[in-house]
């Protein structure tokens, strides 16, 4: 009988858990990100009846309006990977962050003539939140910044920041979802619900997607239902499992140590894994270690072709792959190759040193160095004798750059 090592436990103890972000990083976001809420909250607030001299009207007074709408106090959902549970910290600092996404949606009247959109211009929505914002950041020593397309970012250190899309939701069906919920649940309130910061589960999910509408620099509102990608993700992990989030955390781990930049973005990651999921057969009952290795060998054929984007299923011009370039899709493809060879190597060597060091290049310095993570499992003595001919070199030493 021989042995050789398998490596969940190292991918999962001494990488995955090592990736995610430090509590000291999510509580300064946590706090960042309810800070903004609060002043977004409270200036919205004080503002009732908004006049046509506020920029926010300007859209209004252009298409004669003759009364101001009045809006209500705006509600935030948290968004992106950390609502996915894939957020992961800053493998190589800098450039990489670690960003919270926090969406703002704001109850106002939507024109019901020609195109239904807010009676609000996207441009003033960016511009009234700026105004408050810089403020605060300024009362922080925050930093604003204002040339992101979708979003307001509030950089809050070096490498933390939270980003902030703004959207717009009809005021009457919130008001009807309010009544509903009131009407379901005696301990709820009017008063409860409007003072509440966060979007509930109930009326988040309630919203018509037609109705939730996204604020853009260059081209206005935007129909943009962000539940899509969440809700997409949350039942792909019902159905297949936590693995589906771990080996998305992980992958995205092993981009960032190997690209400062790469044009593969988090969601195409989560697609393709997930269609490994569903075209895998046994996927969901192999070890971790051989669950990655599989998955890598299916995307180096998946990002062969066009990334779905799920929000948009059909939508080729929304695809997740759009404006990738051919030396793009190769290099995405090679690390993808590359890394089920080396996954490949860890695994067939009975060498538990060689296996960690060789994973160590592969995954960069996040890596735990710890051979008492590693499994051994025994084999015949001919297949023993078979993997120690096969044995791969020594990996040559490197050096790494990470956060």
């Amino acid at each position: 009988m021989g042995m050789y090592w398998k490596f969940p436990k190292l991918l999962d103890q001494g990488f995955d858990q090592r990736i995610r972000p430090s509590k000291r990083d999510r509580d300064i976001l946590a706090s960042a990100r309810e800070s903004m809420r609060r002043e977004l909250k409270q200036a919205f607030a004080a503002e009732k009846a908004l006049k046509s001299r506020n920029m926010l009207l300007v859209e209004a007074a252009r298409r004669r309006l003759d009364d101001s709408p009045g809006f209500r106090a705006p509600k935030f959902r948290i968004q992106g990977s950390f609502a996915y549970s894939t957020e992961i910290t800053s493998i190589q600092h800098p450039p990489q962050e670690v960003d919270m996404d926090d969406g703002m949606f704001l109850p106002t009247t939507y024109f019901e003539n020609g195109n239904a959109e807010p009676v609000v211009s996207s441009s003033a929505y960016f511009e009234k939140v700026e105004s408050v914002l810089s403020r605060l950041a300024v009362r922080k020593g925050w930093r604003l910044v204002t040339s992101k397309s979708t979003c307001v970012r509030m950089q809050v250190n070096e490498r933390l920041h939270v980003d902030l899309p703004l959207y717009a939701i009809r005021d009457s069906e919130f008001s009807e979802l309010i009544e509903k919920a009131v009407a379901k649940a005696s301990f709820l309130t009017h008063d409860s619900i409007n003072e509440a910061l966060e979007f509930s589960d109930s009326l988040y999910e309630s919203i018509a997607a037609d109705n939730i509408m996204l604020a853009h620099r260059e081209k206005g509102w935007l129909t943009s239902d962000p539940r899509k990608i969440e809700d997409w993700f949350t039942n792909s992990v019902s159905v297949y499992g936590d693995s589906v989030r771990k080996i998305s955390r992980i992958l995205k781990a092993h981009r960032d140590a190997n690209f400062t930049k790469s044009p593969l973005s988090s969601i195409a990651i989560m697609v393709g894994v997930v269609d490994a999921f569903e075209n895998i057969p046994g996927l969901v009952d192999q070890k971790l270690c051989d669950a990655l290795t599989s998955v890598a060998g299916h995307l180096e054929e998946y990002f062969a072709t066009p990334v779905p984007n799920p929000a948009f299923p059909g939508r080729q011009d929304l695809a997740l792959c759009v404006g990738w370039k051919t030396t793009d899709r190769s290099s995405i493809r090679t690390s993808m190759r590359e890394l089920k060879g080396e996954l490949e190597r860890a695994s067939n060597s009975a060498d538990r040193n060689f296996a960690v060091r060789l994973l160590g290049l592969t995954f960069g310095e996040y890596l735990a160095q710890d051979v008492d993570l590693m499994e051994a499992v025994n084999v015949t003595a001919q297949s023993f004798a078979n993997t120690a001919a096969a044995q791969q070199p020594e990996p040559p030493v490197q050096s790494y750059t990470s956060g």
